[in-house]
């Protein structure tokens, strides 16, 4: 060889005798697609001609294809329109060719899709409505596959959080709650608690309660604890005045703008026996000593009714 790289002389070897070239290391068509060489042949006189051995590589399908992600949101709200563009990435392949030339595809039935940009580059977009109470978070597999006889493949993996919308209301467990106290009973006294939940996160699924105010009614004799729901009884109650009322309690979100429902609290009061019997006739103070009856009065013979 003259005329010849370091490299290519690794890579062939020149049979002085014969004059056959063999492959003497390791071809790589992604690092040369051909080779010159110079051969320089001399007889025993010393005369010399040379020629040009042009070598070509053909391509195998070795290589898989590269992934590179280009930009990811890490987190998108659950209310993001379809079509929302979630991550940039790009694809590589170091061969040539339908080896070189790549398709991708997401695995499983995932609410997204892929959408070719340009120059081997894709977005992956929501395709469809999210909901985080269903569905908080996902871990999506991109699988890009190259085109070569025997195909080659690689994956990458995109961890998407799907944050919170105060897009519920609180839910009371039940829509009436019936508690009871007997009268005569202590200030603030602890009867019962109401519960309502909300399937948001954070700050959106905080509850508190609070009696709803009707006009032209007087004060309630009952509170609701705001933050955990507790049924307190104000004052004594009176089983003889009142043996029952309802009010109203609405629980309320923490969201901007908050969310609430409401539900029906009814206190049934019971009865204690607190009252003596009260003598209406004859009267207490009657000044009359007696009844008079007649001498001839038969037995059964009414005398007097007491009240």
């Amino acid at each position: 060889f003259t005329q010849t790289s370091e490299r290519s002389r690794q890579l062939f070897q020149l049979n002085p005798t014969t004059g056959e070239i063999r492959v003497a290391g390791k071809l790589d068509f992604e690092e040369a697609k051909s080779h010159t060489m110079v051969v320089k042949a001399t007889d025993g006189a010393g005369l010399s001609a040379h020629c040009k051995v042009q070598v070509e590589v053909l391509d195998v399908n070795d290589n898989t294809p590269e992934i590179a992600l280009t930009s990811l949101s890490a987190s998108i709200p659950e209310d993001a329109p379809p079509r929302t563009v979630v991550a940039l990435f790009s694809v590589r392949d170091r061969d040539a060719g339908d080896n070189g030339r790549t398709e991708c595809s997401i695995d499983g039935d995932l609410p997204f899709s892929l959408t070719p940009t340009f120059d081997n580059y894709y977005e992956l977009r929501t395709n469809a409505a999210l909901d985080r109470e269903r569905t908080a978070e996902y871990n999506i597999t991109i699988t890009a596959t190259d085109w070569g006889r025997k195909r080659l493949s690689s994956q990458e993996s995109i961890f998407v959080q799907i944050s919170d919308v105060n897009d519920n209301p609180p839910e009371f467990t039940q829509e009436i709650y019936t508690m009871y106290v007997t009268e005569n009973n202590s200030p603030m006294l602890r009867i019962g608690s109401m519960k309502a939940t909300d399937a948001d996160a954070g700050i959106n699924a905080r509850v508190n309660y609070a009696l709803v105010r009707q006009e032209g009614k007087e004060q309630p004799e009952v509170s609701v604890s705001a933050e955990n729901g507790d049924v307190y009884i104000l004052r004594p109650l009176d089983y003889e005045k009142v043996r029952s009322f309802e009010v109203r309690v609405r629980a309320a979100d923490g969201g901007s703008p908050p969310l609430s429902a409401q539900a029906v609290l009814r206190i049934v009061v019971r009865d204690e026996n607190d009252n003596a019997p009260v003598l209406l006739h004859p009267a207490p103070d009657s000044s009359a000593a007696g009844e008079l009856v007649p001498r001839w009065a038969p037995s059964g013979y009414l005398v007097a009714k007491v009240v």
